[in-house]
């Protein structure tokens, strides 16, 4: 094969690669709705009743970021700190609540129809969400989250 031809071939080979890894890997990382059911099932399994939640909520169109850190004791939400300000306690700040507010994201975008781009990471340990990602064209929220079991 003449010189020209192969290199020709392995252009080809590699702008191939450089398509389909890629490709790949964020179908491998998408989020499924089996997983928030499973981390769900082990967080009520093994998860601690009383816990400080510290979390990064940030979004792009509406923009907006907040940090929050939230006090749970024995599965009610004591004390709310939003943007270093004192809110009023709600149970939508209990991981419990963060999984379901990310399955309804999910079934919502997924009921739009269309492609967007969802990842999460859970906690092996009791199930919590540490991270969640929702794409969908130029919009983008995200979700962080750090807990801290509170001696019981």
């Amino acid at each position: 094969m003449p010189r020209s031809r192969l290199f020709f071939f392995t252009l080809m080979i590699a702008g191939a690669c450089a398509v389909t890894i890629p490709w790949i890997y964020n179908s491998s990382i998408l989020l499924k709705p089996q997983q928030i059911r499973e981390a769900s099932e082990k967080w009520k399994q093994q998860g601690p009743a009383s816990y400080k939640l510290e979390f990064l909520e940030t979004s792009q169109q509406p923009d907006y970021r907040k940090d929050m850190v939230v006090h749970v004791v024995m599965g009610k939400v004591e004390t709310v700190l939003e943007n270093a300000r004192f809110t009023e306690p709600n149970q939508s700040f209990t991981v419990d609540s963060i999984l379901s507010r990310m399955q309804q994201m999910i079934e919502k975008e997924t009921q739009q129809g269309g492609s967007f781009f969802a990842t999460a990471s859970f906690s092996g340990k009791d199930g919590h969400p540490t991270r969640f990602v929702l794409r969908r064209g130029r919009k983008r929220f995200e979700l962080v989250i750090k807990l801290l079991p509170l001696g019981e």
